[in-house]
């Protein structure tokens, strides 16, 4: 995918790429109203998988599940491949299954499915440093305020 194909939503990467989030939303909003927010999660991101190996891309997952949390297991996980060409790696892949699952569980809207995808190397690679919602997190032993 060359720089100017990223705008071409013709392109066959973005057409699948809207059919993965697509899929992972679908996934979702069978839990409108109801379930934990856990399990509306986990459903999505298994149908986000199982979309994202049909794809025509292979892509590594760069901004995604944190793949050190061995309760966690996810199969989007940082530092995992996707798609269905295998060989070498040509896209960088970015993605949330569902952000905003405690939305639809309790009935309400503006939840979704995001996922990006790029030429191999062009996304940053936050690595362990993030902030969800206030929650503070350690980057190499130091506290992030």
């Amino acid at each position: 995918m060359s720089s100017t194909d990223l705008w071409d939503l013709n392109h066959p990467d973005a057409r699948a790429l809207a059919a993965v989030t697509e899929a992972s939303a679908r996934a979702a909003a069978s839990w409108l109203g109801h379930g934990e927010a856990t399990d509306l999660s986990r459903a999505a991101r298994r149908t986000m998988k199982r979309a994202l190996d049909e794809s025509p891309f292979y892509a590594e997952i760069v901004i995604g599940d944190d793949p050190g949390n061995a309760n966690h297991r996810s199969p989007l996980a940082v530092g995992k491949n996707t798609g269905s060409t295998g060989g070498t790696v040509v896209h960088d892949l970015a993605l949330d299954p569902t952000e905003g699952a405690s939305f639809l569980v309790q009935g309400q809207t503006n939840a979704m499915s995001v996922a990006v995808l790029a030429p191999r190397s062009t996304l940053l690679r936050p690595g362990p440093a993030f902030v969800h919602g206030e929650t503070c997190h350690f980057v190499r032993g130091s506290r992030v305020d």
